[in-house]
């Protein structure tokens, strides 16, 4: 079978959202896809929407019922929440607050009354008393 098969990803980064595969196939004598979960689309040009990182398969059908496999896999959707605690105190009129982090990927910032830190220990030239820290990772949980 003469057919190009092209599969890829519309987001290669990190997401805790769904990706969409996008299909192109070139073959003058196409028919249908058949897509990972048993529909058939009778277009060259399609996205198939996934939530979940996994092997996708897809086999392409021509007018003489001859068939090509392709198949991607997506392992960048992360929905695992990062944890962490932490620590302070005060001298020198400047509070220092200490941060440990876990995460599945990566930790991408420290957020503390709208601002944002890059950096696990934040340190304000003023007092505080109580601190809410928000942790989010790579791909924005």
């Amino acid at each position: 079978m003469d057919s190009d098969i092209n599969l890829s990803l519309d987001n290669n980064n990190y997401t805790n959202k769904d990706i969409k595969i996008n299909i192109e196939v070139i073959d003058e004598y196409f028919e249908y896809i058949l897509l990972p979960n048993g529909e058939k689309i009778y277009e060259k040009k399609y996205s198939y929407t996934v939530n979940n990182n996994g092997k996708y398969n897809f086999t392409v059908y021509n007018k003489q019922k001859k068939k090509k496999d392709a198949s991607i896999e997506v392992k960048n959707i992360d929905r695992t929440i990062p944890n962490g605690s932490c620590t302070g105190y005060y001298k020198d009129n400047k509070t220092t607050i200490n941060i440990t982090a876990q995460d599945n990927i990566k930790i991408s910032k420290y957020v503390l009354n709208n601002n944002s830190y890059t950096n696990n220990q934040i340190i304000l030239n003023k007092k505080i008393e109580t601190a809410a820290i928000t942790i989010y990772d790579t791909a924005g949980n």
